[in-house]
């Protein structure tokens, strides 16, 4: 016959061995843009990616992602909390007609501020330019909008 004592504390420490992993394997991202003018008319849309599947513009691709109206003018702050640690890339656009997409010109470019986790103002925007790992407790990013 099978202890129940021996069977409840086998369940418990398994239990807290997961949460504790769980809890070890995970960070967050703090994102920061500033020096940017925003107007009450726009919001800022700022998403966090997993992988180059809908990256750089598709919401619904994102692993997380935020709206905020641009009521203030000058520094924008957010914090993604309790991420997976993987390679992720932020971007963030500035969205002047609130239509919740980025807008292009013929070309294909953005006609709206972008700016993304790489910091880069020229050149197509690609994940793998982008990415970075998140291996620790926190990861700060300033993203420049362009």
């Amino acid at each position: 016959m099978i202890n129940l004592k021996y069977l409840t504390t086998t369940f418990l420490f398994f239990v807290l061995f997961a949460t504790h992993s769980n809890c070890q394997n995970s960070g967050d991202i703090t994102v920061t843009i500033s020096d940017f003018e925003f107007s009450r008319k726009g919001q800022l849309i700022t998403m966090i990616f997993e992988s180059e599947e809908g990256f750089p513009s598709n919401l619904g691709k994102a692993v997380r992602s935020v709206k905020s109206r641009g009521d203030d003018i000058g520094k924008w702050v957010s914090t993604f909390g309790k991420l997976s640690f993987g390679e992720y890339a932020v971007v963030a656009y500035y969205d002047k007609n609130s239509n919740n997409k980025l807008d292009r010109n013929f070309f294909g470019s953005p006609k709206e501020p972008i700016g993304t986790s790489c910091n880069r103002k020229s050149g197509r925007l690609k994940f793998e330019n982008a990415s970075f790992k998140l291996d620790g407790q926190m990861k700060e990013l300033k993203i420049k909008l362009y």
